[in-house]
């Protein structure tokens, strides 16, 4: 593996494990400050304005999804849901001096004990296109985009980043 590839890969895991850990304020200093996290409506939609997207956000969309999910009122996280993600068949797809394209495919388990001993589990899959810029030692991301295999489906309540 090359040292891009497993630095990238490495960034990568780490953003999953700070979404696992709930330390979303940690993983939005991961964004550049125009950066972006889209999830669309289509596989085929291939431009954010104009078109409906399932999620849509910069820093301020994101900054207020985190304050939800942080309130202790939060009914779509009470209680807390726990999630694991895995994050494999990393590829970078384009390569600048600064500017990075990396495809991967994300799998993540949602799970809850809901009232009166039921339990919810969920699983979501798709693709992740991250669009990153070098920073030193380490990355911005610019732009997050998760293409659910199931994104034309009725969807459930979705608080929880991807």
């Amino acid at each position: 593996m090359s040292t891009l590839l497993n630095e990238v890969s490495q960034f990568l895991f780490e953003e999953a494990q700070l979404l696992d850990e709930r330390r979303f304020r940690d993983w939005l200093t991961l964004f550049h400050p125009q950066g972006f996290y889209w999830v669309p409506s289509s596989p085929h939609q291939q431009v954010r304005e104009g078109e409906l997207s399932i999620i849509d956000e910069g820093q301020a969309g994101m900054l207020i999804r985190i304050e939800r999910l942080e309130h202790r009122a939060a009914y779509t996280e009470q209680p807390v849901r726990r999630t694991c993600r895995t994050v494999a068949n990393i590829v970078i797809v384009e390569e600048s001096s600064r500017a990075l394209t990396v495809r991967s495919k994300l799998t993540l388990h949602d799970y809850r004990v809901c009232d009166f001993g039921t339990d919810e589990a969920r699983v979501f899959c798709g693709t992740q296109t991250h669009g990153l810029d070098r920073s030193g030692d380490s990355f911005a991301i610019t732009s997050k985009r998760f293409d659910l295999i199931s994104s034309e489906s009725s969807l459930p309540v979705l608080s929880t980043p991807f």
